[in-house]
């Protein structure tokens, strides 16, 4: 299979399902339900880290009571000192949770902005700066026997790692050499 093929089909798939206009609002749908998804699944990780941390206090509280009530043996120190520490650790995993998740989405028109550059040079067929533009969003390429799959990995930097969001397409071999037709 020759490259041009493949190229030609990759820089066509990123005009049919990111840089059209008709693409963008369900690209927007589609990473806003990613987003939602992933601020849901970091809810539920904070649940849990709320309750390691109830339970980290209440082992403080009960060495507290037990040194107030006249057991300070030199294992306690160390214990508390390790609770103390891991405290502070879910303390802070809390306070940056609720940092990255405030009204996290995109819009169609933030999407159109970013992409708005390359989609002249996706369709112009400048190939320096294509390359630029696939080596950002275009994870991998994977040729199989009957099919060609491309990995998008679209990226809104604005979101920090919530921006991250992946999508695959197929095609099947036959149809990829129709490309061809789009090579001089």
């Amino acid at each position: 299979m020759r490259k041009e093929y493949v190229e030609e089909y990759v820089l066509s798939e990123l005009e049919r399902n990111i840089l059209n206009d008709k693409a963008i609002p369900i690209l927007v749908n589609k990473v806003n339900e990613h987003l939602k998804d992933k601020v849901e699944n970091d809810r539920t990780e904070m649940a849990d880290v709320e309750q390691e941390l109830a339970g980290v206090k209440k082992q403080i509280g009960n060495i507290v009571t037990a040194i107030t009530n006249g057991f300070g043996q030199d294992e306690f120190k160390v214990k508390m000192e390790e609770l103390e520490g891991r405290k502070v650790q879910l303390e802070s995993k809390l306070r940056e949770h609720e940092c990255k998740n405030q009204a996290v989405s995109i819009t169609e028109e933030q999407v159109k902005q970013l992409f708005s550059m390359f989609k002249e040079f996706v369709t112009t067929r400048n190939l320096p700066e294509c390359k630029k533009f696939i080596s950002d969003y275009v994870k991998k390429v994977i040729v199989y026997n009957d099919h060609v799959e491309v990995e998008f990995n679209v990226v809104f930097s604005f979101l920090g790692d919530y921006g991250n969001f992946r999508m695959v397409k197929s095609i099947s071999k036959r149809k990829l050499f129709g490309y061809r037709k789009y090579i001089a």
